[in-house]
C-alpha cells in the first residue's frame, strides 16, 4: 500500500507510518488514540512525585517568638511551602499523638517562606517539632529529639523549643546575646556550640547577622540563607527562641541611616526572614518591637530606619530612633510592670566614635532623661557593632545605666558573646552578666541588683 505522507517520529520516539485507514471507525480510532495516549502521559507526569530537590529545606527551621502558650516556627523551601505542615508534641510523652498545624505562607516569584503559629501550649514546657510535607509518608514522630549538636547529619527539619513562664512570673532564666557574624570569613563559627552549652532560654541577635551591605531584597535573602547554612548557627536557631534586630550591614550599606535608598525592601526582607512579634506600629514602619519573658520586658530598638546621618550636625534636630519610635518606647517603659526593662539595639552608647549614640548627644540625653525623670527602674541597655564584648556603666544624672556590648561572635578575634542571667525572685532581683570568649574563658562576670538600678525618692 502506498504511503500517503512520509514517515516521522512522534514525540515518544516511535516511528509512525501514516496510512489511510480503511473505514470510518478505524479512521476515528486512528485520530483519537494518539490524543488519549498523550492525555494519559500528561496525567501521569502531573501525578509523579515532585522533584525532591525542590522540596529541600533552604535552612533548618527557626524558632522565633515564643510565649507561655504559643510558639512561632519559620521554614522555607525552594518550591512554594503551601504543602508544609508542622507536627509537634511534648518531649518525652510517649502516649500522646503529635498535633499538626498548617502555616501562613508568604510567597512570590522570588522567595517563599512559611510561619507556623503553634497554639494552646503549656507554660515552661519543652516541645519537639518536625516540618514535613502533607503528602509525604510520615515516619513515627520521635519521642526524644534528635540532638543536632550530636547528630549533625539529622534530617534538618526537626527541633525543639521551651515555652515561656507566665507573663509577670518571678523566677530565673538566661538570655544569650550576640552580633556580628561573617560566614565568608568564619565558615565554622564554633562559638554557637559554646553558647548552647550555657542553656539560654532565648537568644537576642543585635545586628550585622550578615554583611550584605545593600537594601536589595534578593541579596539580603541570599546572605541570610548562607549564614543559616553554618551548622552550629542553624542548630541554635532550631532549638532556641531567637529575636533579631538589624544593624547597618544587614539593613543597608556601612553606617547606613534613614536616608538609605530602598530601605522599604530591607524591611520587607527582615519581616520575611524571621518569625517575630509585629514590627513597628500602624503609623510608623520599622523593625522595632517588644516582648516579655517572665518578669523581664525587652524592647528591640531600630537604630537605622529613622536615624539621622552620622555626619549631620550634632544638635537637637539629630535623631537616633526618630520621634515616633521614641514615643513608642517611652510609653512602653512607663507602662511596663516588669522588674527589668531591657533596651536592645545594634549601636553602642559610647564605645563607637564613628557610628553610635556618642554622635547623637541630644538623642542620648533625651533617652537618659526620660528614664530618670519618669522614675523608670531596672533599665539595662544591650548593643553590638564593635567586634568586641564588654560591660560599660554610664552616668545618666540618675542611677548608672548598665550597657552590655556583645559583638564579634564570628567576626572578631575573641569570638565572644554575652549572657544575662536574671533572678527576679530574689529579695533584691539581680542580673548577672558574663562575657564569654570562644576559648571558654570568662573575662568579665558581674552581678547588678535592682536596688542599684532604681531612681529612688
Amino acid at each position: 500500500m502506498p504511503l500517503d505522507r512520509p514517515t516521522a517520529p512522534n514525540v515518544y520516539g516511535m516511528l509512525i507510518v501514516h496510512r489511510q485507514p480503511r473505514s470510518p471507525i478505524v479512521r476515528c480510532l486512528y485520530i483519537a488514540v494518539p490524543w488519549i495516549i498523550a492525555s494519559v502521559v500528561a496525567a501521569l507526569a502531573q501525578d509523579a512525585p515532585t522533584d525532591p530537590q525542590s522540596r529541600a529545606m533552604m535552612s533548618r527551621p527557626i524558632v522565633g517568638h515564643v510565649t507561655e502558650s504559643t510558639a512561632m516556627v519559620w521554614a522555607a523551601t525552594q518550591e512554594s511551602p503551601e504543602g508544609l505542615r508542622l507536627e509537634y508534641g511534648g518531649k518525652g510523652d510517649p502516649a500522646a499523638a503529635p498535633s499538626v498545624v498548617d502555616g501562613i505562607v508568604n510567597a512570590d516569584a522570588d522567595h517563599s517562606s512559611v510561619v507556623f503559629a503553634v497554639p494552646d501550649l503549656t507554660p515552661e514546657t519543652t516541645y519537639l517539632y518536625r516540618v514535613r510535607w502533607a503528602d509525604e509518608a510520615a515516619d513515627p514522630f520521635p519521642k526524644e529529639a534528635i540532638d543536632p549538636w550530636q547528630a549533625p547529619s539529622s534530617d534538618g527539619r526537626s527541633g525543639e523549643f521551651t515555652t515561656a513562664p507566665p507573663m509577670g512570673t518571678r523566677g530565673r532564666f538566661t538570655v544569650a546575646v550576640s552580633s556580628c557574624m561573617h560566614s565568608g570569613k568564619e565558615p565554622e563559627q564554633l562559638s554557637w556550640r559554646l553558647m548552647r552549652s550555657q542553656q539560654p532560654s532565648l537568644h537576642l541577635l543585635l545586628g550585622d547577622v550578615v554583611y550584605a551591605d545593600t537594601t536589595d531584597r534578593n541579596v539580603l535573602w541570599d546572605h541570610h540563607l548562607r549564614q543559616r547554612a553554618v551548622a552550629d548557627f542553624g542548630n541554635l536557631l532550631s532549638t532556641t527562641p531567637t529575636y533579631a534586630m538589624w544593624d547597618d550591614h544587614d539593613y543597608g550599606p556601612n553606617d547606613s541611616d534613614g536616608t538609605a535608598a530602598g530601605k522599604e525592601d530591607s524591611l520587607r526582607a527582615f519581616g520575611e526572614l524571621w518569625a517575630l512579634p509585629p514590627l513597628g506600629t500602624a503609623a510608623t514602619p520599622g523593625a522595632f518591637y517588644r516582648f516579655q519573658w517572665g518578669d523581664v520586658e525587652f524592647f528591640m530598638l531600630d537604630g537605622r530606619y529613622h536615624r539621622s546621618p552620622d555626619k549631620a550636625p550634632n544638635d537637637d534636630a539629630k535623631r537616633m530612633l526618630g520621634d515616633e519610635q521614641f514615643a513608642w518606647l517611652l510609653e512602653g517603659l512607663t507602662n511596663s510592670t516588669a522588674t527589668f526593662k531591657v533596651l536592645a539595639s545594634g549601636s553602642t552608647l559610647r564605645a563607637s566614635g564613628a557610628d553610635g549614640w556618642r554622635l547623637y548627644d541630644f538623642a542620648r540625653n533625651r533617652l537618659y532623661g526620660a528614664i530618670m525623670d519618669n522614675g523608670i527602674d531596672g533599665v539595662m541597655y544591650l548593643s553590638g557593632d564593635v567586634h568586641a564584648s564588654l560591660i560599660e556603666v554610664h552616668e545618666t544624672g540618675g542611677y548608672p545605666l548598665v550597657e552590655v556590648i556583645s559583638s564579634g561572635i564570628a567576626n572578631g578575634a575573641a569570638h565572644s558573646f554575652a549572657t544575662l542571667s536574671f533572678d527576679t525572685a530574689a529579695a533584691d532581683p539581680t542580673a548577672r552578666v558574663r562575657i564569654i570568649y570562644g576559648d571558654g574563658s570568662v573575662p568579665e562576670d558581674h552581678s547588678f541588683t535592682l536596688s542599684e538600678m532604681s531612681v529612688g525618692e
